[in-house]
């Protein structure tokens, strides 16, 4: 599916300061004045995505942007998916079962580390 990538229908792509991340509400800037970490936003499959540079540079942050906005023209961009550590876990035992003669010792951990 081709993606309308320029901003024509879906708005600008750009990369922009913080929108008040919670150091820079302890410190008491306001959203913008953030010179911690840009943020890539553009649009993919139709969709409005905003990521994390993990840069304070901005010249950083453009060349992310120009490499996600690469990869959604090319078809290669996947969209990171949240999962809950109970269901990592759940997935992982599956797999420590069959590959790993330790895996009693993995659910020891596991439940130790959702318990807390």
């Amino acid at each position: 599916m081709a993606t309308d990538w320029q901003g024509d229908r879906y708005g600008k792509q750009t990369v922009r300061a913080c929108g008040g991340c919670p150091g820079c509400r302890l410190k008491g800037r306001k959203p913008g004045d953030c010179d911690w970490l840009w943020y890539a936003d553009y649009y993919a499959d139709g969709q409005r995505v905003q990521e994390s540079t993990g840069t304070a540079n901005k010249r950083e942050a453009e060349k992310v942007l120009a490499l996600r906005i690469s990869e959604v023209q090319r078809g290669v961009f996947v969209k990171p998916v949240n999962i809950t550590l109970a269901d990592f876990g759940e997935r992982y035992i599956e797999y420590a079962k069959t590959h790993k003669r330790s895996w009693k010792r993995d659910v020891q951990m596991l439940v130790l580390t959702c318990v807390n």
